[in-house]
């Protein structure tokens, strides 16, 4: 059985009486999957609700040709299948670790029977699922009114958190994960992030990318268009950080 405290050290279950709490432990197991591993399939049955220990993965929906388009990037503490649950549907998305990843899985009918005596963490599902709609409005937006200039900079700016009063994404995703984020060719995004680092909007150290220059809306203040490159230059995976 799974000790309480970890549970405990989760942030949706934060307030949850220990009675509760022991009977998530009772039927909660812990899940390893290493980069690369698919999680859950698009299609899978929901038996559970994963919580990110450490670790990251991507939530994408995959063409029958292998084109991928990424749905979010997730990370620790953040969860996944709470939908399947709820609505006691298949899982309607793939879930692949981007790095060796430790979950946290609670089993649906245990996680039910919790939620159903628990108003505050029906409350922080609610609002986590809100959290969910609100991006995906963001997303869409995103898709059918901004260029890819703007679109990647509105990418890296979402995904960016204050540290010390900078706007630094710690993890940055590689160009081929950003391209199926943003809906665009590896080699359009390459485009953009060298633009975005020659003109000092960014800084960038491995896969640290620091935002410089921010402005008012929703994504970085852009200087003109970059003049077309050859098309197969940058088209390796790489992080965002590498010199191009």
């Amino acid at each position: 059985m799974l000790a309480i405290h970890i549970l405990k050290s989760v942030p949706l279950f934060a307030g949850t009486t220990d009675e509760h709490l022991a009977m998530l432990a009772n039927t909660s197991f812990r899940k390893y999957s290493a980069r690369g591993d698919f999680v859950v399939k698009s299609g899978d049955d929901s038996e559970a609700l994963y919580i990110i220990m450490s670790g990251g993965a991507k939530v994408l929906i995959a063409g029958e040709n292998g084109h991928e388009v990424i749905l979010s990037i997730l990370g620790p503490n953040d969860y996944f299948g709470e939908m399947g649950i709820l609505d006691h549907k298949p899982i309607g998305a793939t879930v692949k670790a981007l790095e060796r990843c430790e979950f946290l899985c609670i089993k649906s009918e245990a996680f039910l029977r919790c939620m159903s005596g628990n108003f505050e963490l029906a409350q922080r599902l609610t609002r986590g699922l809100a959290q969910r709609l609100s991006r995906a409005n963001i997303q869409i937006r995103s898709l059918a009114l901004l260029d890819t200039h703007d679109r990647v900079a509105s990418l890296l700016q979402d995904m960016s958190k204050d540290i010390n009063g900078h706007c630094v994404v710690e993890k940055a995703p590689n160009k081929r994960d950003i391209a199926a984020m943003v809906g665009a060719s590896r080699e359009m995004v390459s485009r953009v992030i060298r633009e975005l680092k020659q003109s000092g909007r960014i800084h960038v150290e491995k896969r640290r990318v620091t935002l410089l220059n921010v402005g008012t809306n929703l994504h970085l203040r852009k200087s003109p268009k970059p003049t077309a490159v050859a098309a197969n230059s940058d088209v390796h995976d790489d992080p965002v950080a590498v010199n191009n």
